[in-house]
């Protein structure tokens, strides 16, 4: 398709998010890279990757548009419910950010016993699709959850599911993730996230690598999960940093009542109508 050199290419990629992939040099032979926010295009200024200003047009995220407006109709359990969504190992090495294999058993583990909170855990589809480690360790998850006494644990199918993670974003009061997109897209509801660090970095290290730490309380094992949960459930001191780092991911307007959809539209329309009047 990108030999066709008589229409507009543009680049959309699943999500946005600070994994290595977001941003590669082939990235230069789109037309158009439609981005959600500042940090997408930093990203290719960090990699010394140069692509035309130009080229970017900032969308946000059209997939969030009703999520705002959605949870502000949902009544909760008694129990805070605590979303885990690790990512998967990733198709190479220097590629993995999942926190299941070093400490995703002690998460899930300190917080069904804990009984404290409410837990669902979502894992990437692919962490039961390429690995025989990932997957033993995703079924040991299972059936800790499944055994629990309590019933406050919530194993989510990543295979066969009928919900949209976004339908579990809303369910909950907090998010432990990886650094993916799912954290990212969970800045739009302003609820407490907590970015979990299997690499083992410095914290200042890491923030700069991964800006959305900087709204995030970091965890490098499992050992204070409820500690530290009880302080971003209780009083959020992140959170003035969590919707400064929201706007920088996912535009300006992520909190504003804001049609996104029809951003995006209105922005593929200019395009088509400039490259009308250009005869192609």
């Amino acid at each position: 398709m990108l030999a066709i050199k008589k229409v507009a290419h543009i680049l959309l990629l699943h999500g946005d998010s600070d994994k290595g992939p977001s941003t590669n040099n082939v990235s230069r032979i789109y037309d158009f890279l439609f981005v959600a926010g500042k940090a997408a295009i930093k990203r290719y200024e960090n990699e010394e990757i140069y692509i035309a200003s130009e080229k970017f047009r900032i969308i946000g995220r059209p997939q969030l548009q009703n999520i705002r407006n959605r949870i502000k109709k949902i009544s909760h359990s008694k129990f805070k419910t605590i979303f885990y969504a690790p990512t998967f190992e990733g198709f190479k090495t220097q590629d993995n950010y999942s926190s299941l294999e070093k400490f995703g058993l002690g998460i899930v583990k300190a917080i069904l016993d804990s009984g404290q909170y409410r837990l669902i855990v979502k894992l990437h589809p692919l962490s039961l699709a390429r690995s025989s480690l990932y997957y033993g360790i995703a079924m040991e998850l299972k059936d800790i959850i499944e055994s629990n006494q309590t019933g406050l644990g919530s194993w989510v199918n990543p295979m066969k599911n009928d919900k949209t993670i976004y339908d579990y974003f809303i369910e909950s009061d907090l998010l432990i993730g990886d650094v993916s997109s799912v954290p990212i897209d969970y800045l739009a509801l302003n609820r407490p996230i907590i970015a979990t660090n299997p690499f083992g970095i410095n914290i200042s290290d890491g923030e700069n690598k991964f800006p959305f730490w900087k709204g995030s309380y970091v965890i490098s094992g499992s050992k204070n999960v409820i500690d530290i949960i009880g302080i971003a459930l209780d009083k959020d001191p992140k959170k003035p940093e969590r919707e400064q780092i929201a706007k920088y991911y996912l535009g300006e307007n992520i909190y504003d009542d804001i049609n996104l959809t029809k951003l995006f539209s209105d922005t593929v329309n200019s395009i088509i109508k400039k490259d009308s009047s250009a005869g192609v």
